[in-house]
Parts: structure tokens; sequence; C-alpha cells
């Protein structure tokens, strides 16, 4: 989707080089076909959405304004003769290759993580203790599994992985593997964990589907669930 919106824009900007004259939509026109080969590139990179496309944006159109069209005569050079011929030349195989994509290989991509995490959670339901005891040595083992996932999203979501790390460690120094059956403030704790499921599934959430560091961060997410899921569960003493 995000690389058919990037071929609009090129079409559109090729229009305005070449369908209307003066400098005004000569540089409105490659500004839009620039905006576009970035949507079509970011799509087949798979990297991160939005953020990075508006980012790119913004270098690209300051750095079009200050360094081509008001220091050099690339703007004049781009939107007629040759550089039009390169820029029809560019968007045509950018076009092609959009076209000739396998479609939905990231959402196979997301499918396998998605699996990876069900399963998780599958195997998570059938080991379910019957007993507090139990449940406390279940709630200690997916804290840890959660620490490890955040650990390993670090280098490539390190903002992410940090605001949950926050989370877990807030929670763990003042609840520990506390059970709401035999917490002295079940209400609390059961605020508490809630809390924490939902507090990382929203910042999971923020990460695009099959982005770099997804996998963890949404294995973290759903083990949290888990997390609550034991913690206020009603079990034997």
């Amino acid at each position: 989707m995000v690389a058919r919106i990037g071929m609009a824009f090129l079409v559109i900007g090729v229009l305005l080089i070449a369908v209307i004259p003066g400098p005004a939509a000569h540089l409105a026109g490659l500004g839009c076909w620039w905006f576009g080969v970035l949507l079509v590139a970011d799509s087949l990179l798979g990297r991160d959405g939005l953020p990075a496309q508006l980012l790119w944006m913004a270098f690209g159109s300051v750095a079009a304004y200050l360094g081509v069209y008001r220091r050099t005569g690339l703007l004049r050079f781009a939107t007629s003769g040759t550089g039009l011929t390169v820029l029809l030349i560019v968007t045509a195989a950018l076009g092609a290759i959009v076209l000739v994509r396998k479609p939905g290989r990231g959402r196979r991509r997301t499918s396998v993580i998605a699996g990876l995490r069900d399963r998780a959670a599958a195997q998570a339901r059938a080991a379910r203790p019957v007993s507090a005891a139990g449940a406390a040595q279940d709630a200690a083992r997916l804290l840890t599994l959660i620490a490890g996932h955040i650990d390993a999203a670090r280098d490539d979501r390190p903002r992410e992985a940090a605001q949950l790390s926050a989370l877990l460690s807030g929670y763990r120094s003042r609840y520990g593997m506390d059970l709401v059956v035999t917490s002295p403030e079940p209400a609390a704790l059961g605020a508490a964990v809630t809390g924490l499921a939902s507090d990382m599934a929203v910042i999971g959430g923020r990460v695009p589907a099959g982005a770099a560091g997804y996998a963890p961060i949404a294995l973290a997410a759903a083990y949290a669930r888990q997390l609550a899921s034991i913690v206020i569960g009603d079990y034997a003493a």
C-alpha cells in the first residue's frame, strides 16, 4: 500500500514537471517526486514506517531548497531535457519493481511472528499452575522472559526497550512475584499488573509489524499479558 502511494506521488511529480511551466511548479513537482521515491524505498526496505518517511522528507525538502534550488542549476537540469528523461526512467524502474514484487511478503513475516507469540501464549496457558506456590514460580519465570526479550530489543529499539524496562523495573521492585491471592494489597497489585500489561501493549503497538526489534517487543507484551493472568488468577494456597 505504501509503495503504491509512493508511485502516485512519483506520477504527480512527473506531471507537474512535464506539463506545468514555471520554476514554482517544477520545484513542487520535484518535491512530490522525491517524496514518492522515499515512500517506495521505505516500503521496499521495510524499516521504520511513517516516522522515517517524515524525517527523510524533511531533510530532503530542506536540502533540495537550500542546496539545489538556491545554489545550483540542478532544478533546471532535472526538469527539462536529459534530466526529465532520467526522472522518467527512474520512475518507470521503481514502478516495475513495485509491480513485480511479490505481495504479502511483509504480511507473511508478520504472521510468523504472530504465530510465535500465540504459541508462547498457548504454552503459558497449558502450563498454568494450580497452586499459589506454582503460580509464584511461573510469575518469576515470566518476569525473567520479559526482561530477556526487552534486552534483545535494545539494539534495534533503544527507546521502546528503555520504556519497557522502566515499567518492568518499577513493577518488580514493588511487587516482585506476589499474587493477588497472597498479597497484602490485592487491589493495588491487580491494578498494577493489569496496567503493566496494558502499557507494554501500547508501547509494542508503536513498533511497525515486521520492523527491526518488533519480535522481541511483541513477545514481551504477550508475556506481560500472561503474567497479568497468572497474578490475578484464583489459586489454591
